[in-house]
């Protein structure tokens, strides 16, 4: 993963940077193969694109949506639930598998 993170920009750079031993996810080397080549086609597209995580919906994007979407908000999220996607107040949070 490390180099997937060197290869792919601003946002590949950052993630390398993010202690990852002190995240849920655990480890680099502990994690899935199905979490690494999620990473690594999110990381390596030019549309913008962002995912969450496992169960406490870690937080991953890339450069186009760093750029796009998050702007002046970027850093902050890494290793963290997604950011508010406009929920009304008394609506549910959880995700939809979970219901």
């Amino acid at each position: 993963m490390r180099d997937t993170f060197l290869r792919n920009g601003e946002v590949g750079r950052d993630l390398l940077a993010v202690d990852w031993a002190a995240t849920p996810l655990g480890p680099l080397e502990s994690w899935p193969n199905s979490l690494q080549t999620a990473v690594r086609i999110l990381l390596s597209s030019r549309f913008a694109m962002w995912m969450a995580w496992g169960p406490e919906l870690t937080f991953f994007c890339n450069d186009a949506y760093r750029r796009d979407t998050l702007g002046a908000k970027y850093p902050g999220r890494w290793a963290s639930p997604p950011p508010s996607c406009g929920r009304r107040s008394g609506t549910t949070s959880a995700p939809a598998s979970t219901r």
